[in-house]
């Protein structure tokens, strides 16, 4: 049912999450200043990442899949709104793992965050708008039911 609003905020919310694989999130240098280099939220050993970007890397790649998921759950919408607000839960702890805490070793790299780290709070807001439209169809065929 692509044409209900909720189910184009959660479109979005999934291509944000695509997004954040694709394009660098950390740009980072030795030391010396020698092979600068960008890091994407993807799985790689070539850099040095402390734990905090691997928690990045998992819980982006469960809110992609839960996010895909969560559209094809037209049919209950109760397990629908519920997903849509523990997605918001967990990208506003993405917000924080992305913004707040150390990507990359400081010890051994010079690490500079892109303007991409954003997004998660973006994300945040179109599933909680997500959830919220789908309570107003909840409702809405809740007053029907009524009326029959």
């Amino acid at each position: 049912m692509i044409q209900r609003k909720q189910t184009l905020f959660l479109l979005a919310a999934t291509l944000v999450h695509l997004l954040l694989v694709f394009i660098p999130v950390v740009s980072w240098s030795d030391l010396q200043g020698h092979s600068q280099s960008t890091a994407l939220l993807l799985p790689s050993n070539e850099i040095p990442t402390t734990i905090y970007f691997k928690i990045a890397v998992v819980l982006n790649a469960i809110l992609l899949l839960s996010g895909f998921t969560a559209i094809f759950l037209y049919r209950r919408r109760n397990t629908q709104k519920l997903q849509s607000l523990l997605l918001s839960g967990v990208n506003a702890v993405l917000v924080v793992v992305l913004l707040f805490l150390p990507l990359l070793h400081p010890e051994t790299v010079n690490a500079q965050k892109n303007w991409i780290i954003y997004l998660p709070a973006l994300n945040s807001i179109l599933c909680f708008m997500a959830a919220r439209f789908i309570q107003k169809d909840i409702d809405l065929l809740k007053s029907a039911d009524r009326i029959r």
